[in-house]
């Protein structure tokens, strides 16, 4: 014979949405979890970069972010995090103490 056990459990509103917000904190921390991983496809790329999707297009279009297409041909575009965070920090501007310096020098 199985006996069925009901709960009656008593919250305060405080409680409930502290376990309600824990809940969808741990939600996304799995979702950044998902972001995180080596090799993405456009929309994490997005995420990543700030850019829209059309911008992201056209960048793959003119070459000029590393990208990847699967070898069965397909539509999909990857990304490689390191590549995609080289690519955004690989034209540094100097600040203006660097740039009097560089004149001073070249004078």
């Amino acid at each position: 014979m199985i006996q069925e056990k009901n709960m009656v459990v008593q919250l305060t509103t405080d409680e409930l949405k502290k376990i309600i917000s824990e809940a969808i904190n741990e939600n996304r921390s799995d979702k950044t979890s998902n972001t995180s991983r080596e090799v993405f496809g456009l929309d994490e790329f997005c995420e990543m970069t700030g850019y829209s999707k059309q911008t992201a297009y056209k960048l793959v279009h003119e070459r000029k972010v590393p990208f990847y297409k699967p070898e069965h041909g397909g539509r999909k575009i990857l990304f490689k995090r390191k590549e995609v965070e080289e690519w955004l920090t690989a034209t540094r501007v100097a600040t203006l103490d660097e740039f009097c310096d560089d004149m001073e020098c070249s004078l």
